[in-house]
This record gives C-alpha cells, sequence and structure tokens, in this order.
C-alpha cells in the first residue's frame, strides 16, 4: 500500500462508496505488513464479507495506514470532512 492508494480509498469512505475489492486490499495488506499468510489473509476476507463483519476490522487497518502515512482530515465545526490531505 501506498500514500496515494490509502488517500483514495479513505475519501471514498468518507462518501461510502467503497468496494469489496478496496477493503479487502487495506486488510489483506495490514495482515501482510504483520508478517501473515496472503492466502490466509484473502480467505479471511471471504469470510468476514460474507458474515458482514468487515467494518471493524478496516476501520483498524485504515486508520494503521493513515497513521503510518501522515493522514490528516480537516473538518469543520460540525464534523463534516472539508478535505483529506
Amino acid at each position: 500500500m501506498d500514500r496515494e492508494l490509502v488517500l483514495h480509498i479513505t475519501r471514498k469512505a468518507q462518501v461510502n462508496i467503497l468496494s469489496t475489492k478496496d477493503m479487502s486490499e487495506v486488510i489483506v495488506g495490514y495482515c501482510m505488513e504483520k508478517g501473515k499468510d496472503e492466502l490466509l489473509s484473502q480467505r479471511l476476507i471471504s469470510y468476514l464479507v460474507a458474515m458482514n463483519l468487515w467494518q471493524n476490522p478496516f476501520s483498524i487497518a485504515l486508520e494503521y495506514y493513515q497513521k503510518k502515512f501522515g493522514i490528516c482530515t480537516l473538518t469543520d465545526a460540525e464534523g463534516k470532512v472539508i478535505t483529506i490531505f
């Protein structure tokens, strides 16, 4: 995963247009960075999507990458996202 891809997925997450591919890419990338096997990580994704349990693992992995690449979200007083950089 690189910074541009994480920015792209973060922006998509803000407007709720994430695809299963986006979610899978983030979670599998996270698992592999933590030393897990790619095939087993992909199996995990299949299970998580089938059971509709992907939200929490995706949030954890995306937050990890946002911190890793120093991605910030600027919001207004009401919490509406102004920009992500």
